[in-house]
């Protein structure tokens, strides 16, 4: 065991020994999302291709396209920067063979002549793990107006605010990621901005290089982007698969009525409702079919899943005594105004649901409320933009401090911090730079053991297993605790 004397020198040289340790958790994590056929980038033409280049490569972005911003660089767990910043980068196409930082596509098939759309609704790369609920949601969505406004937060970034710039943007639930009973309508947790769509004014969060505002109503004349889809850890594998995601449902969203729906899912022979699965380059199939989740109980593609959380034990094989699922169902769903299998309320399109409870209604289990997050609902008569509840576009975990995105704050994110210290970034690793000023220092350190331990390994055959932080980290921390940070 070393004995160091508190300094700077001692500390690097802590750092070098800890990544001959472990020179395989240098991780690099990154937002990755989509966005929906309504989007319109940068004032091109929108509908079902906006015509406009992705930021890295100029492949024309789409609806199905899994998308980053073009800062990319590691992501954790802050975002690349606030804006303005070009279009968004392409991670995975929906296409076979259409290119970007992972070729082969999803392998949807394009949709027939005279479609509008091929949609991805859903996504996750299994490894959902985090002690922060993220989300979500569409241009429709108002936010409680009996709730505490705690701007800026989607209340503040929505329609009710005159603002409508919530639908690009993504937000953190204030409360913990636990089976939640319905609260008194204004009495829930609520939420607050994490990411923004352009990163500009009034939130100046971190961007992801989308455009704002979009407006309820405007149908195909969308002056905006609605972010559809979601992953804040994705790490530089997962975009090689196994890919979960989810296409659209055929019925028409009876807000924003005809022809915005493209029927996506059933255009590649599955149900809106259906979990899929994809490697890149492969055909998707079927890993958790919509009758497993309690949906389409009224028929073929009558529910749509729109939001996912998923934790996969490694083999990209649905078991439900180990592996986890947590969704929400687009609006118009037949499910919603349905009772939930576990209390018997009504479900909406702004609930966080699970799967149904043995002896239940066969319906989804309630998870998390909308109420509780902060959303307006039919069930509480708070709507106020509409005649339906808010609902949910995009739902993700997420743990600050989570260098590598195992879920877990330990030993792997400790030397991804003292592989760069005392770096400015770039062209040390982003990742490392957790409080975003673009140096590695005492503040990011301070992350990591203000977390220290929080969250939990991956599952078994998800990756390999976390290690408990050994004599050498623990002198690191010691170390750099004493430390001013120096340029």
């Amino acid at each position: 065991m070393f004995k160091c004397v508190i300094s700077q020198k001692c500390l690097l040289s802590c750092a070098v020994a800890s990544m001959a340790i472990a020179p395989s958790l240098q991780g690099q994590v990154w937002p990755t999302f989509s966005i929906d056929m309504q989007s319109r980038f940068n004032n091109n033409t929108p509908g079902p291709n906006t015509g406009v280049p992705d930021g890295m490569f100029g492949i024309q972005i789409d609806e199905g396209s899994i998308l980053t911003p073009v800062t990319i660089g590691p992501f954790a767990p802050n975002p690349p920067g606030p804006g303005p910043l070009p279009p968004p980068g392409l991670v995975v196409g929906a296409l076979p063979g259409i290119g970007g930082m992972a070729p082969g596509g999803l392998g949807f098939n394009p949709p027939p002549f005279g479609l509008p759309a091929m949609e991805l609704d859903a996504l996750s790369y299994g490894h959902d793990l985090g002690v922060q609920l993220m989300f979500s949601v569409d241009e429709w969505a108002g936010g409680d107006p009996l709730a505490p406004p705690l701007a800026p937060n989607m209340r503040s970034e929505g329609p009710l605010a005159g603002l409508n710039e919530a639908a690009a943007d993504v937000f953190v639930y204030n409360g913990p990621v636990n089976r939640t009973p319905v609260p008194v309508p204004g009495t829930g947790p609520n939420n607050r901005v994490f990411l923004d769509g352009d990163g500009l004014g009034p939130s100046f969060a971190p961007g992801l290089g989308l455009l704002e505002p979009m407006a309820p109503g405007c149908f195909f004349g969308c002056a905006g982007d609605n972010l559809d889809a979601l992953n804040i850890n994705t790490l530089q594998n997962d975009i090689f698969g196994p890919i979960f995601f989810s296409l659209d449902s055929g019925f028409i969203d009876p807000l924003d009525g005809p022809p915005l729906n493209g029927a996506t899912a059933t255009g590649n022979a599955f149900a809106g409702g259906d979990i899929l699965v994809s490697r890149a380059g492969g055909a998707p199939v079927v890993y958790a079919p919509s009758v497993a989740l309690g949906l389409d109980i009224f028929g073929f593609d009558t529910d749509d899943l729109d939001a996912l959380i998923l934790i996969d034990d490694g083999d990209a094989l649905y078991n439900p005594a180990v592996d986890r699922i947590l969704f929400s169902v687009r609006r118009g769903s037949a499910v919603i105004g349905q009772p939930d299998s576990l209390t018997g309320t009504n479900i909406e399109e702004g609930d966080v649901l699970s799967v149904p409870i043995a002896g239940g209604f066969g319906t989804p289990s309630l998870y998390i409320p909308a109420e509780a997050l902060g959303l307006a609902t039919v069930r509480s008569g708070t709507v106020q933009v509409s005649n339906f509840g808010d609902e949910l576009d995009a739902l993700d975990l997420f743990l600050r401090g989570d260098l590598d995105g195992d879920g877990f704050v330990g030993i792997a994110d400790l030397n991804i911090i003292l592989a760069n210290w005392n770096q400015l970034v770039p062209p040390g690793n982003l990742a490392a730079d957790v409080n975003g000023d673009g140096f590695v220092g005492i503040a990011d350190l301070n992350v990591i053991l203000a977390n220290w331990n929080n969250g939990a390994p991956l599952p078994p055959g998800l990756g390999a297993s976390v290690p408990e932080p050994a004599s050498l980290a623990i002198i690191g921390l010691g170390s750099a605790a004493m430390l001013r940070r120096r340029r």
